[in-house]
């Protein structure tokens, strides 16, 4: 009998231990989900803060286990204060861990090269003109549309920039990315030049005209002219030496086969030598290019105003 009642009084006691943590544990389930639901928080230096109102038995401890934040983070924002009922205590709120954005792979540049006005040749003899911006490795899959809208450009910019005659990628490629237009400027190049064959019994003409009221007269030459490889001077390069001319006349001269025609200022006067014996003019090699003779002698007609002795 005595045995009995020491069962009964065991089971009773545990029966009342359990109860007693259900309960603790239910209450503590119970305020939270009421905390949660009616959560107010402030933000303090940029962070966020949940506000709580303090109440009977509220410890750091169970505060950590309500919100889950460590202790020492609640501790922390709290200037480490004694808790008393009623008090109003900040609860770091927990950070939702961010997806990673994906971002352009971008090959880093010197900064100081960034967006600088740059001059650049292409191989088909072009100069560029361009802000660039940065590099950029293609990716898989990608295309000139998806890069130019990624980086506010567009398909011509990139395919000029990078000298691209058509719009294939292929992953890994680095290409120069723009900031704003890309000006593409072509290059002069002098004509073709053209064989010009001069007859062997060619003979010089000479045509003047009457003189006008400025006491200038017109004088027109035909025969044969010869060019000269190191006719410069001071960066000019349509030059030209004659046997009366004045220095400084300009001659107007014309390819009487193709009629193309530029001009050429005198600097000197030349002698007869084996090579410009029956020569009218020696010009420079650009200046006869101009006009598309490729032989050393070629057909010629000069015009220019000779003042009336």
């Amino acid at each position: 009998m005595m045995r009995e009642r020491l069962f009964n009084k065991s089971i009773k006691k545990t029966i009342i231990i359990f109860s007693a943590t259900f309960l603790f544990a239910g209450v503590s389930l119970a305020q939270a989900q009421t905390n949660n639901q009616s959560q107010k928080t402030t933000v303090i230096n940029g962070k966020t803060y949940i506000q709580h109102s303090v109440s009977a038995k509220d410890t750091y401890y169970q505060l950590s286990r309500i919100y889950g934040v460590p202790v020492k983070d609640i501790m922390a924002a709290n200037n480490k204060k004694n808790l008393r009922v009623g008090d109003a205590v900040i609860i770091p709120a927990k950070e939702e861990p961010k997806k990673a954005e994906q971002k352009p792979q971008v090959v880093q540049n010197d900064t100081t090269k960034e967006k600088d006005n740059k001059t650049l040749g292409n191989p088909n003899g072009q100069t560029i003109q361009a802000k660039i911006l940065t590099e950029y490795k293609v990716g898989s899959n990608e295309t000139l549309y998806s890069i130019a809208k990624r980086f506010s450009t567009s398909v011509d910019n990139i395919k000029k920039l990078n000298s691209l005659s058509t719009d294939t990628l292929h992953e890994g490629q680095t290409l120069k990315i723009p900031d704003g237009n890309v000006v593409v400027i072509e290059r002069e190049t002098a004509p073709a030049a053209i064989s010009i064959p001069v007859p062997d019994n060619i003979s010089k003409e000479e045509i003047e005209f009457e003189t006008n009221r400025y006491g200038i007269r017109e004088k027109k030459e035909k025969g044969i002219g010869i060019w000269m490889e190191n006719l410069e001077s001071a960066g000019k390069s349509n030059l030209a030496l004659h046997r009366t001319a004045p220095v400084g006349t300009i001659l107007k001269i014309t390819n009487p086969l193709t009629k193309s025609v530029t001009f050429a200022k005198v600097v000197g006067k030349f002698s007869d030598t084996s090579e410009s014996r029956d020569a009218i003019v020696i010009l420079s090699k650009s200046a006869a290019s101009y006009i598309g003779a490729l032989d050393k002698r070629f057909l010629i007609e000069i015009t220019y105003g000779a003042p009336v002795n």
